[in-house]
């Protein structure tokens, strides 16, 4: 689905916070088009630790396959073992 159609459902969906900001719900796991790499696997990819440390806490799913069939979960690992 184009960002054009899914503009309006995110627009219906979204509710004002208690700090009176509006709150639009965000798909977690959505894909790429060209490698179906997910938020996730970009931000390990990346070396984004906050992101990556944020996304797991909203439930990102570390089991994914890209096109490939590389798993989020191996790069994660790989992440850790290059910081360390």
């Amino acid at each position: 689905m184009d960002a054009a159609k899914q503009m309006p459902a995110a627009a219906a969906a979204a509710r004002p916070t208690a700090s009176g900001k509006t709150s639009v719900p965000i798909e977690v796991d959505a894909q790429t088009d060209s490698n179906h790499d997910t938020a996730l696997t970009l931000a390990a990819a990346g070396g984004h630790a906050k992101l990556v440390a944020l996304l797991l806490t909203r439930g990102a799913d570390v089991e994914h396959r890209d096109k490939k069939g590389d798993v989020t979960f191996v790069s994660l690992v790989v992440y850790v073992y290059q910081c360390d």
